[in-house]
């Protein structure tokens, strides 16, 4: 907290200088535009990639794009700077794309790590109401579980005004799964021995909702009830 008028004592940074770990980020397929659970267009891959020592402080982190702009390119540029003689744990990220982490050292000078990413798998599907259309949003939840209990999630949404909405599992590992998909107010629907292939996606295709049974009845209280209060 300062007062007006009080003077504030210089203060002094001391930048230590850093190095660089710098590639080439290489993608195993063409990145292709396409539409979200939203109806967003994407159009543009984002790749997140971040340096981080195991054993210390040291965290950085940067970015690359692609877009698909017709003539298109699989491989993009990055740099970090980081502190010298540390060893980091290099990770990369994107949707649609299988995660990497690589150890690097780095000594005084720069150091190329050029980065492979596979394509990881895709489940999708689109839900249609049995009858009209939605009032507000209603979401989509989809989850996928193996028998060895292994776990991916993923989400959609039906807007309002619409009756059919979109939901997808991105970056889903390979295995036999159940999918179940669920909306509030409609019954579970799930899908069964569902085989899903590195690097390949799998559609699911459309199904209608099912509305959900309602449990009613009536509740009788024995006893006086001057001055509780109710709800139901």
């Amino acid at each position: 907290f300062r007062s007006s008028g009080q003077e504030i004592a210089d203060i002094d940074f001391s930048l230590d200088e850093s190095v660089q770990i710098t590639g080439t980020i290489t993608l195993s397929e063409d990145f292709s535009e396409y539409t979200d659970p939203w109806d967003n267009l994407i159009d543009h891959l984002w790749i997140n990639i971040n340096a981080h020592n195991p054993h210390g402080p040291e965290h950085t982190w940067a970015s690359a794009q692609i877009q698909d702009i017709g003539d298109f390119d699989t491989t993009v540029d990055y740099v970090l700077n980081v502190y010298p003689n540390v060893t980091y744990e290099v990770r990369a990220e994107a949707d649609g794309f299988a995660s990497t982490v690589a150890e690097v050292e780095v000594a005084s000078t720069t150091v190329v790590h050029n980065i492979q990413m596979q394509k990881a798998s895709r489940v999708y599907g689109t839900v249609t109401l049995p009858s009209g259309t939605a009032s507000q949003p209603m979401e989509i939840h989809v989850i996928g579980k193996t028998s060895d209990e292994e776990y991916a999630w993923g989400w959609g949404v039906i807007e309002t005004g619409q009756s059919v909405g979109n939901f997808e599992i991105r970056s889903i590992l390979p295995g036999t799964y159940q999918i179940d998909v669920k909306v509030d107010g409609y019954k579970r629907h799930s899908f069964t021995d569902q085989e899903v292939s590195a690097g390949v996606d799998l559609n699911l295709g459309n199904f209608i909702l099912e509305t959900g049974a309602q449990i009613s009845g009536t509740v009788t209280i024995e006893g006086d009830t001057t001055g509780k209060r109710i709800n139901g």
